[in-house]
């Protein structure tokens, strides 16, 4: 993950989806992270530029998305996920899914579960900002953000 890349993260606003958001944002990416609407603001104050899922996806990420997306990470694993992300993405390397390792060969994607076993493709926590090396923040769905959320700079570098 490189600042140049954008990501889209398909639950952005689960335990998993918001932490990749995090890490992304604090690496300089840019990215879209699918949820439902009322998740919507919590996306945002991550870092994240959020998209309904649902019908229409596909034409809802493009319209947001800057540029062409080079990365998705599927913690969905919905047909709809699988088939956004293959028409998104050319390069089947850089689309990873946590949900559908079964059936990830068949789409030519990867499959994590509990990490990668090549050191050469892990990230350390000294990759983020200063700044931002902190707790990640995980909300509870009933609950509204903390503030130490906000703590970490938006990538405009305007500040929460």
């Amino acid at each position: 993950m490189t600042a140049d890349d954008v990501l889209l993260v398909h639950a952005g606003s689960g335990s998993v989806g918001q932490a990749a958001v995090q890490f992304a944002v604090a690496w300089g990416a840019t990215v879209i992270a699918t949820a439902s609407p009322a998740r919507h603001d919590q996306l945002r104050e991550l870092g994240a530029i959020p998209v309904a899922y649902g019908d229409g996806l596909l034409d809802r990420v493009r319209a947001a998305a800057p540029s062409p997306l080079t990365v998705v990470l599927d913690c969905a694993g919905t047909d709809e996920a699988i088939e956004t992300s293959l028409a998104l993405v050319a390069d089947r390397d850089r689309i990873a899914t946590i949900v559908r390792g079964p059936d990830a060969a068949d789409f030519g994607i990867r499959a994590f579960s509990g990490g990668s076993p090549s050191r050469s493709r892990r990230r350390s926590w000294s990759g983020a900002p200063r700044r931002c090396r902190r707790p990640w923040t995980s909300w509870p769905r009933a609950t509204s953000p903390s503030s130490s959320a906000r703590s970490c700079p938006s990538p405009s570098g305007t500040g929460p």
